[in-house]
């Protein structure tokens, strides 16, 4: 259930205590609330998903971006390094409305930013998450 996919991420990036000290709970969908000024900060974003019915089961591929924004360089990079590997070492979920079976990151679709309205830095990742 691509639709979903939003929990799954937020409760990854949750359950992490580096990045929940990082972020607190600033991860938002789709855009960052105007106005906002604390950092680090992270942007989810469903960016398309692809239904493939099979023999195997009916399942999902669901393409997220995730945008990580912060003050500091370094910061903002360790921190999307941390993401990254946090979402592919949890690779497998079982929710009531669907499951996670895997995620896998897009390496060609990273890459950084300076974002001259918010004087800050910003990292973009793509990942894939197969769901049913």
């Amino acid at each position: 259930m691509s639709l979903l996919i939003h929990r799954h991420i937020k409760t990854v990036l949750f359950s992490d205590k580096d990045i929940k000290a990082k972020i607190g709970d600033r991860l938002f969908p789709i855009v960052a609330p105007e106005g906002i000024s604390l950092y680090p900060y992270v942007v989810m974003k469903r960016i398309g998903s692809n239904p493939d019915m099979s023999k195997d089961g009916d399942f999902e591929t669901t393409d997220v971006r995730l945008t990580i924004v912060g003050k500091q360089y370094t910061e903002t990079v360790e921190l999307a390094d941390l993401i990254k590997k946090v979402l592919i070492e949890n690779c497998e979920a079982d929710y009531k409305d669907f499951m996670v079976l895997d995620s896998e990151f897009v390496p060609s679709s990273d890459g950084e930013d300076w974002d001259d309205v918010q004087n800050c830095y910003v990292e973009l990742m793509d990942f894939n998450f197969e769901t049913t």
